[in-house]
C-alpha cells in the first residue's frame, strides 16, 4: 500500500500527483556548564554583564566543536584557567518548544595548572568560593549551590565515556569501580553500607577524632604536597611502624581499597585500624580484616588465592606462632586445610569461601595475621613529629613582642663566663601558683629531687622568699631547695 501517491479531485477523477517532501525544522541547542573544584574545596563562580548573580562557567557549543572542547574553552574564557575534565554530573534534554530542544551537559573539572589568562569582556569578575560562601551569595539560579553540595556529599560523578562518539566500541569492564567505564577519572564513592562498616572498624580500633587527626598529620607530613601516597611514599609511611620495605608492596595492595594504585589518607587510616591490636577478630570487624588479609596474599589481584599464595598464608601463621614446622610440613598442612573449602576448583581459594571458612571456624590462625605490635598512634613516628632544628651556620633571630625587642645576642662575654657550662635540667616533681607580685601561694609540700625529704612551706611570702646567701650560711652542706624571687626578664639572662 502506498501513501500520498494519489488524491481525489472534486470531479471524482483520480489524478497522479508528485509527493511532497517533509522538511524537518527541529533544532537542538547544545549547552555546557562546568563545576570546577579546586584542591582546597573551593568552586569557581563567575559574574557576567548580561545576568544578575553568580553562575558557573557556561555557554553554547560552537559549530564544529565537541561538548568537551566547548567546556574547556568556556573555562578559559569565563574563568581564565585551564582545566582537566574529570567526569559528568548530569545530562539534560529539555523540550522548550514543539520545534526546539535544549541539551545541557554539566561537567565536573579541576584546574590543570596554575596558569591564568584574561577573562572574556562579558565576565565582570570571578571568584573561588567555599560551599558556605556560595550559600550566602546571590546566585543567578540555585544550580551552582546544588551541584557543589552534591559533590561535597560524595555524589556519583559519571565517566566521560557516556559521551561516546557513534560507532566507538563499548568501554571495557573497569576493575577499579567494578562497573563499565573508561579507565575513567570517575570519583570513587563508597556506598552507605561501606561507610557504616568503615565507621565500625574505626570504633573497634578506638580511632576517635584525635587519633585520626594524629594519623592524618603523619600522612600529610610524609606525603608533602601530594594528596595520595604512591608505593614509594607508602613504603616510607609504613617504615614508621617498623614494616620492612620488602613487605610494603603487600601492605600497599591490601590498603588499596579502590585498586587504583594510590593510597588516600582515608584508606591509610582504615588500613591501620584493621591492623590495630585492639580490633577484634570477630563479628563484622573480622570480615573486614579478612578482606584485608585476602588482598595481602592475592598478589595478582585476580580475586582468588592459588595454592602457592595459600601456602604463604599458612606459613606466616606458623611463623607468628614461633613454630618450627618445615616447608614440607607446611605444604602438607595446606593440602589438608584446602579440603575444608567448598570450591569446585581445588586449585584456587575464592574470597567468599575464605570468609565462610574463617567465620565458621574451619580455618584458624588468621587472627594473628595483618597486625601491628601496638596501636598506630603509639608509634613515635605518629606521636612525636620531628622538631625543626636550626642549621649550624644559622644565626639566632631577634624576637619582637608588642614593640619590645629581645635580642638573641644581648648576652655579654662576662655574663657567659659567669654562667659557666650549660646547666642540666630535671623534671619538676611539683606544681606551684605564682601571684602577680612574684610570691608563691597555695604550696603545701615541695619535693626535693635529690634527697626525697619533704620541705614544709608556710603561706607567708616573707618566709618563702629567703635570700640565697643567708640560706647557704645557715646550711652550707645542705642541698635543701631554696625559694627566691626575681624579675622574669632578669631570669632569662641568668
Amino acid at each position: 500500500m502506498t501513501h500520498n501517491a494519489n488524491i481525489a479531485t472534486n470531479q471524482g477523477s483520480m489524478e497522479r500527483v508528485k509527493p511532497t517532501s517533509v522538511q524537518c525544522t527541529f533544532q537542538t541547542i547544545n549547552i555546557v556548564l562546568i563545576l570546577v573544584q579546586h584542591r582546597d574545596d573551593t568552586f569557581l563562580l563567575v559574574q557576567r554583564v548580561d545576568a544578575n548573580g553568580w553562575w558557573l562557567p557556561a555557554g553554547r557549543v560552537h559549530e564544529g566543536e565537541t561538548l568537551q572542547d566547548a567546556a574547556i574553552r568556556k573555562c578559559r574564557e569565563d574563568g581564565g584557567i585551564n582545566v582537566n575534565l574529570k567526569g559528568i554530573l548530569r545530562l539534560e534534554h529539555t523540550l522548550v518548544a514543539n520545534d526546539q530542544a535544549r541539551f545541557r551537559v554539566i561537567f565536573y573539572a579541576q584546574p590543570a595548572d596554575t596558569t591564568e589568562f584574561p577573562v572574556a569582556d562579558v565576565v565582570v569578575k570571578k571568584k573561588w568560593m567555599k560551599l558556605s560562601e556560595i550559600k550566602m551569595s546571590t546566585l543567578r539560579k540555585p544550580e551552582p549551590l546544588e551541584f557543589a553540595e552534591y559533590v561535597v556529599q560524595q555524589g556519583q560523578i559519571y565517566p566521560l565515556s557516556v559521551l561516546a562518539v557513534e560507532g566507538t566500541p563499548p568501554p571495557q569492564q573497569c576493575r577499579i569501580h567494578n562497573s563499565r567505564s573508561c579507565g575513567c577519572n570517575t570519583k570513587f564513592v563508597y556506598s552507605s553500607i561501606q561507610m557504616k562498616m568503615h565507621k565500625y572498624l574505626l570504633d573497634t580500633a578506638h580511632f576517635g577524632p584525635r587519633e585520626q587527626s594524629m594519623i592524618m598529620e603523619y600522612f600529610g607530613r610524609v606525603c608533602g604536597a601530594q594528596n595520595t601516597a604512591s608505593l614509594e611514599i607508602f613504603t616510607q609511611l609504613m617504615a614508621g611502624f617498623g614494616i620492612p620495605a620488602e613487605y610494603a608492596p603487600d601492605f600497599f595492595r591490601a590498603f588499596d581499597i579502590k585498586k587504583d594504585n594510590e593510597i588516600t589518607s582515608q584508606e591509610f587510616i582504615l588500613g591501620l585500624a584493621a591492623m590495630d591490636p585492639n580490633t577484634p577478630h570477630g563479628s563484622s570487624s573480622a570480615e573486614m580484616r579478612c578482606r584485608y588479609i585476602f588482598r595481602y596474599y592475592d598478589k595478582n589481584l585476580d580475586g582468588k588465592l592459588d595454592f602457592g599464595e595459600f601456602c604463604h598464608m599458612v606459613g606466616d601463621i606458623h611463623k607468628l606462632k614461633n613454630s618450627a614446622a618445615t616447608q614440607e610440613e607446611i605444604h602438607e598442612e595446606a593440602v589438608q586445610l584446602a579440603k575444608v573449602f567448598s570450591s569446585e576448583d581445588k586449585s584456587a581459594l575464592y574470597l567468599t569461601e575464605f570468609l565462610t571458612a574463617v567465620g565458621m571456624l574451619k580455618f584458624r590462625g588468621t587472627s594473628s595475621l595483618f597486625r601491628l605490635q601496638k596501636s598506630a598512634v603509639k608509634y613515635d613516628a605518629v606521636r612525636n613529629p620531628p622538631i625543626p632544628t636550626r642549621e649550624k651556620d644559622e644565626e639566632p633571630k631577634d624576637m619582637n613582642v608588642e614593640g619590645m625587642t629581645f635580642s638573641a645576642n644581648n648576652v655579654t662575654e662576662s655574663q657567659k663566663n659567669e654562667a659557666g657550662p650549660d646547666p642540666k635540667y630535671e623534671l619538676a616533681m611539683h606544681t606551684v601558683k605564682v601571684r602577680r607580685t612574684g610570691t608563691i601561694s597555695d604550696v603545701a609540700v615541695l619535693w626535693e629531687s635529690d634527697q626525697g625529704n619533704n620541705l614544709a612551706m608556710t603561706q607567708s611570702s616573707a618566709q618563702l622568699c629567703r635570700e640565697n646567701e643567708e640560706a647557704k650560711k645557715l646550711a652550707p652542706h645542705n642541698n635543701t631547695l631554696v625559694i627566691d624571687r626575681s624579675h622574669s626578664v632578669d631570669t632569662f639572662n641568668e
